[in-house]
């Protein structure tokens, strides 16, 4: 089950249109989770962008490609500082090219445009997957790459 995209228009936005045509207001984006989807909250005005929650969305590009596209034009005029903030508690493979593609888009306008861009990527100590990943990744890239570590209880955890 996807969730619709919300958006706040906001005076003197840059608008684009996603694969579907509808008009998007880059200040902030805002997709609700779901049991398979993460929560999204793009503020472009603020730079700050998250990600948080479980992704494995069943098609993957219906999901992610008005992110793409919004960071796409982002990327033209960004805030003066961006953070992209990752707190997955679960992702799936085909969400981790999602990612890379994500990170080389946000690499391109920092080496390009020398925007000062960087990542965030949460963890709870006990996460072992998360952890790797997220070392993965900082080896990966040349974005500024940093671990968080949280004490943040993964959602549809059991309670104790």
């Amino acid at each position: 089950m996807i969730l619709p995209l919300t958006y706040e228009s906001r005076q003197n936005s840059h608008a684009m249109t996603d694969v579907q045509g509808t008009s998007l207001a880059l200040e902030h984006l805002t997709i609700e989770p779901s049991l398979v989807t993460p929560e999204v909250d793009f503020d472009g005005e603020k730079g700050l962008l998250l990600l948080r929650g479980v992704s494995m969305p069943e098609d993957m590009g219906r999901f992610y490609a008005p992110l793409l596209n919004w960071i796409r034009k982002y990327t033209e005029s960004p805030a003066s500082e961006t953070v992209l903030r990752i707190e997955f508690s679960y992702f799936n493979t085909a969400t981790s090219k999602v990612l890379l593609e994500l990170f080389a888009l946000l690499e391109h306008a920092a080496e390009e445009d020398g925007h000062e861009i960087s990542i965030e990527w949460c963890f709870n100590p006990d996460d072992f997957d998360m952890i790797e990943a997220g070392e993965n990744y900082q080896m990966l890239l040349r974005l500024p790459f940093h671990l968080v570590e949280t004490q943040a209880k993964p959602p549809f955890s059991k309670k104790q």
